[in-house]
């Protein structure tokens, strides 16, 4: 069934949001424009859209990559880094975004999500937050 890119962020972010911690799109307006965010959080920011045709003009079928960011604390003195919370978040997220044939959801918007590496970012000199980062790739069908 066609969908709208909208409608298929919005279920992500609801798939995102059973981790139990708050979820933000585009969350680096959010960082930058100096707002207040509570830790953890968990965050989509948009990277790349691509089109796959599918034999006539009316449908197409959407490839969308999507950075998921969980960052966990911000770091300040002598923090300690909180792997083992970093390790949870991580699991939780794929749980998150994670189903096979026989238990994916009738009504879901997304054809498919497929995860792809996480990239854990711990602070050096000057860096200020622990976080990871986790490519996920959204296919959906979209009519034109």
């Amino acid at each position: 069934m066609p969908v709208e890119a909208t409608e298929v962020i919005n279920e992500l972010v609801e798939r995102l949001e059973t981790t139990g911690l708050p979820v933000h799109y585009a969350y680096l307006d959010m960082i930058v424009s100096g707002h207040t965010v509570n830790y953890p959080f968990i965050a989509v920011a948009p990277e790349s859209d691509s089109e796959i045709p599918q034999g006539n003009d009316k449908k197409v079928k959407i490839d969308r990559v999507v950075t998921v960011v969980a960052v966990i604390e911000r770091v300040r003195g002598d923090t300690i880094i909180p792997m083992q919370q970093l390790d949870t978040v991580l699991k939780n997220v794929r749980l998150a975004l994670s189903f096979d044939e026989y238990d994916k959801p009738s009504n879901m918007k997304a054809l498919s999500y497929a995860l792809g590496s996480a990239k854990f970012k711990l602070p050096d000199a000057g860096d200020e937050y622990v976080y990871f980062e986790l490519d996920l790739t959204v296919t959906y069908m979209e009519t034109r």
